[in-house]
């Protein structure tokens, strides 16, 4: 093919065709004194070269420069557009070979190498995403319960509080607190008092409805859910299962207390959706669950005591 000869052989190639060709026929055409058909060719090569300087001009530089650069700016402009698997097609490798073709090589070495390179880079990206999701899940996770911790629990009441405002919707705070866990802890243990967590976590977990109610460990023997909807009787009958699946597995005796504050868009609206308006409704729902959970145990324990806000 002509882009594997060397450059040399070209130039010697358009010498040929171009002057030494057209320099034979002429010497043959004065050997054989045909005077009037040289100057017919001559008058003739004359006009045609004049004619054809600018075309010859432009096909010499397309057939030694023009054409390669155009293929080796395709192939950059391929890899500028991340395809990384359009090669320059070559013969296998030799010792003399022309320059190009070795440049052409060293291009497709290129290529594999940025392919390489970019798909390394991808797999990292991709590692340190899962790794950032990882360590995000772990920050707003409790250890112990494999509940949602106090952290998260503060980001998503706000977002509960904000969304209820502006909706005139509502939702419930439920807060559980387990009777008689101090004199678990002293009697049986601490790994005791642990069991006993992660068996509410469960409990609670497998308790509340799937992408609709969130469980957090709010701390210590403390856990909370947020119940979504308007309706008390769910938040109820959501606490009555917790109360009496634990009851039925508790260690050492315990039992829960627990209250419920309810939570209607319609009393915080419209201002509740301003920053501080947003706080004190958090605040006083807060307080409102847990004096719920304080007049539960105060009944005796194992109650449910339910407050509007």
């Amino acid at each position: 093919m002509l882009f594997r000869l060397q450059t040399r052989y070209k130039v010697a190639l358009f010498i040929t065709l171009i002057f030494i060709i057209p320099g034979i026929l002429m010497l043959y055409l004065v050997e054989t004194e045909q005077t009037d058909a040289v100057k017919t060719a001559l008058s003739v090569g004359l006009v045609i070269s004049i004619s054809l300087l600018i075309p010859i001009s432009n096909g010499f530089a397309y057939f030694f420069v023009l054409r390669d650069l155009r293929e080796m700016n395709r192939f950059c402009m391929n890899i500028r557009e991340g395809r990384y698997d359009l090669f320059f097609s070559l013969p296998n490798e030799e010792e003399d070979e022309p320059e190009l073709v070795k440049i052409r090589r060293n291009m497709n070495w290129m290529l594999r190498e940025i392919s390489k390179r970019s798909a390394s880079l991808e797999s990292r990206i991709i590692e340190s995403e899962e790794m950032k999701q990882e360590f995000l899940d772990l920050s707003l996770n409790d250890s112990l319960t494999c509940l949602y911790n106090r952290r998260c629990f503060d980001c998503k009441i706000k977002e509960f509080v904000e969304r209820t405002g502006h909706r005139h919707t509502g939702f419930f705070l439920m807060f559980i607190d387990v009777d008689k866990f101090k004199q678990v802890n002293d009697t049986l243990g601490h790994q005791a008092g642990d069991r006993l967590l992660v068996t509410l976590g469960q409990i609670v977990k497998e308790s509340t409805r799937k992408d609709m109610d969130l469980s957090f460990r709010y701390g210590g023997d403390e856990f909370c859910v947020i119940v979504s909807g308007d309706e008390m009787e769910k938040a109820v009958d959501i606490a009555e299962r917790i109360r009496y699946h634990y009851k039925e597995s508790s260690v050492g005796g315990s039992t829960l207390s627990i209250g419920i504050a309810a939570f209607s868009g319609v009393n915080g609206a419209p201002d509740c959706c301003h920053h501080c308006d947003v706080d004190n409704n958090i605040q006083n729902l807060i307080k409102t669950a847990d004096r719920a959970v304080y007049l539960s145990k105060h009944k005796g324990g194992n109650t449910i005591t339910a407050m509007e806000l």
